[in-house]
């Protein structure tokens, strides 16, 4: 093993310093839409956070509807099309800062809400920009000493 990603975020003070023990180089369990980037956890694991909107708290889908939400939850949740446009403007100004995007979007939850149009033009979209893996992302890590800046770009 040498990432994680854990369902549904949660973890607990000891997870990094278990995965480290195990030979995990890589940890992907946090939101922080701030961040540009990975950065190094200290306990050394570089965490590779996910810095747009994750689509399954933040776009309409299934029982995810406007009538289920209510009016007073105060969650900020978008229609396929406007969670895309966010997500397409966070992940350009992210890479324009130089930064290292990480999205998560469920296959599921897409489906469900528009039968692949969001997914597939949120894929037209970041084709546009290099992809690294998990482990170029750390390297990448190791070789820009400002890789944990935090993104001052508006609407993130």
């Amino acid at each position: 093993m040498r990432s994680w990603r854990n369902y549904a975020y949660p973890h607990d003070t000891e997870r990094p310093g278990l995965l480290v023990e195990h030979g995990a180089t890589a940890w992907s369990d946090e939101v922080d839409l701030a961040r540009t980037g990975p950065y190094r956890h200290p306990t050394g694991i570089a965490v590779l956070p996910m810095n747009t909107l994750p689509d399954h708290e933040h776009m309409f889908h299934g029982d995810l509807t406007p009538e289920e939400l209510g009016d007073d939850s105060g969650r900020k949740v978008y229609t396929p099309a406007e969670w895309c446009d966010r997500v397409c403007r966070q992940t350009a100004a992210i890479a324009e800062a130089g930064g290292t995007v990480t999205i998560l979007a469920h296959p599921l939850c897409i489906k469900i809400a528009d039968d692949w149009a969001t997914f597939e033009r949120l894929c037209g979209f970041v084709a546009r920009f290099p992809s690294v893996t998990a482990t170029q992302a750390v390297e990448r890590l190791e070789a820009t000493p400002d890789a944990a800046r935090v993104a001052s770009a508006p609407d993130r």
